[in-house]
């Protein structure tokens, strides 16, 4: 990858599921010199999650694509998300009604802005200085389940979304922040962020200490997959200058 930043992504479904609801993509663009990230996470609950999330990846990255040349970073991000979820939409037979959250942050290497967007419950995490920050909000709400586990009744946080790719009319949010040197992005499923929820903060900021980025992730997957109850997807990208 470009001497600029550091970038790896990992994808894993959940212990003895066939097809993985997650998906992740990455690529630089050299000829304009801009980094585009994208996780996904297909809704189980609707049909076909891993087409859905597959879909939400690589429909973005090509609606981007083609809007070359284009500097309004902002407004492109934002055409991509807006004709990405159209697609969606519009998919028929066995996959009709699918649908996915979304995670995508794009940086013009030039410069410090990172532009943000998130739907669903996937989240976009900054971590800098040993300090790890979540920059999205979750579009979900949060109930508890009695569940059988181990022999006894448990109960569980349940996540319910409140907005998906796949709805209509949903409201599309850009940010942007400044990117520093040396900070760390985490574009991450739940099933990433919620595998250890007790030592989750502890463990992402040993990413931040260890010498080899790419080392330091997959120390990172190590001590998270073990313990996934969910599909598990995580890019983690450092700007190095």
């Amino acid at each position: 990858m470009d001497a600029f930043f550091d970038i790896v992504g990992y994808s894993i479904p959940n212990i003895g599921k066939e097809k993985n609801g997650d998906s992740y993509i990455f690529e630089y663009l050299e000829n304009e010199e801009i980094l585009v990230a994208v996780v996904a996470d297909g809704v189980s609950k609707q049909p076909c999650d891993w087409f859905a999330s597959e879909t939400t990846c690589k429909k973005l990255l090509e609606c981007f694509k083609l809007q070359e040349g284009d500097k309004n970073i902002h407004q492109r991000l934002l055409a991509s998300i807006s004709e990405t979820n159209k697609f969606v939409i519009n998919i028929e037979g066995n996959c009709r009604k699918m649908a996915s959250t979304l995670s995508v942050i794009v940086w013009p290497t030039s410069g410090n802005n990172l532009y943000i967007s998130n739907i669903g419950d996937s989240r976009i995490y900054s971590l800098k200085d040993e300090t790890l920050e979540q920059l999205t909000k979750d579009d979900s709400f949060i109930t508890n389940e009695k569940v059988l586990m181990h022999g006894g009744l448990r109960l569980i946080d349940k996540s319910t979304l409140t907005k998906v790719i796949g709805q209509d009319n949903i409201s599309i949010g850009i940010a942007e922040k400044s990117l520093e040197v040396g900070e760390i992005i985490i574009l991450a499923t739940d099933g990433f962020y919620d595998a250890r929820k007790a030592v989750y903060n502890k463990i992402m900021i040993e990413l931040s200490k260890s010498e080899s980025f790419k080392d330091g992730f997959t120390t990172v997957i190590n001590k998270l997959e073990m313990l996934r109850g969910d599909d598990l997807t995580a890019i983690a990208m450092r700007r190095n200058r």
